[in-house]
């Protein structure tokens, strides 16, 4: 018998985006898998939408408090209790290689008790890495992407064991929601949710591993607040560099980053990891806003300044 597989996908608005993903994903499926789009509130008729063009979809509906960890949660405790063995998350804004699940699957085959991530490229520069997973070096007061803004020219082609994962493809066995881990939805409503979920679920004793022949390309220009004024995707001014502070839609949101920092790593660190985190946040915004040369994106994607010849996304 071939194993299940419940794809979770937590959405708010952006129909545009979630119907080709879906659409995308129903060729993929095994028989007894099941996508399961989790509409957090949405105002742009998502789940009507959904059920009327795409029936074969169970939608499960939120009242905007969910939040990605509160949807994440909510779809996979349907899974759980549908009998799922594996539960995949992924984002609405992606684009998928077509041979991302199967390689998942190749990878979880190969890994039993391991969290499986696909190798993340950016879908605006696809021949850039934008993510391998994650690391961390505590003494230095570092956590990072590997690859990040790397040119994906070979370097990065060999399965990873890393610290933590993002949550935009990740297959994960459900052995790990039944033992009782599960997305901190109270401590990490949206953003550090998945790298708190994956670093909890490694203490655990499941395996993160990065297969890089799983591919999926994210649309980074549509990330949270600090990014889009980093990257000047947002006009910058000094009100909406404080509102990233404290803004759930921001990764720089003080409280969060604290409560996570707090949780996962020594308290020596402390003061190097908040320094480095929001020091280098802020050069980057002081150069946007004195509108100096950008020499690279952000501390979680910096984009190399060469350039090599456009792959096409299959």
């Amino acid at each position: 018998m071939s194993q299940r597989t419940f794809i979770i996908i937590p959405v708010h608005n952006g129909i545009e985006h979630t119907l080709p993903v879906t659409r995308a994903l129903l060729s993929f499926l095994h028989p007894g898998d099941c996508i399961v789009i989790v509409d957090d509130g949405s105002t742009d008729g998502s789940s009507e939408i959904i059920r009327h063009e795409l029936p074969e979809v169970t939608t499960l509906r939120g009242d905007g408090n969910l939040w990605w960890s509160g949807a994440i949660n909510l779809g996979a405790r349907y899974a759980v209790e549908q009998g799922a063995d594996y539960i995949l998350l992924l984002n609405n804004d992606v684009i998928l290689h077509p041979q991302f699940l199967e390689e998942l699957r190749a990878g979880a085959n190969k890994n039993p008790h391991a969290l499986i991530a696909s190798k993340i490229l950016s879908a605006d520069e696809p021949w850039k890495i934008w993510s391998m997973g994650g690391q961390v070096d505590w003494p230095r007061g570092k956590f990072w992407m590997l690859g990040c803004g790397d040119l994906d020219d070979g370097r990065w082609e060999n399965p990873t064991n890393v610290e933590w994962l993002p949550g935009m493809s990740v297959l994960i066995p459900s052995e790990v929601f039944r033992r009782g881990v599960w997305v901190d939805a109270h401590q990490f409503p949206q953003y550090f949710g998945d790298s708190d979920f994956t670093m909890r679920a490694k203490k655990a004793g499941f395996k993160l591993v990065v297969w890089p022949r799983s591919r999926v390309y994210n649309k980074i220009s549509n990330s949270g607040l600090d990014t889009r004024l980093v990257l000047r995707v947002e006009p910058f001014t000094p009100r909406k560099f404080i509102q990233s502070l404290s803004s759930i839609k921001s990764s720089r949101n003080l409280r969060i980053f604290w409560a996570w920092t707090r949780r996962h790593s020594p308290a020596w660190t402390w003061p190097m990891i908040l320094g480095r985190y929001y020091g280098y946040f802020t050069l980057k915004c002081l150069q946007v806003w004195f509108h100096l040369p950008r020499k690279c994106s952000t501390e979680i994607c910096r984009f190399q300044s060469k350039e090599q010849q456009l792959h096409e996304v299959s």
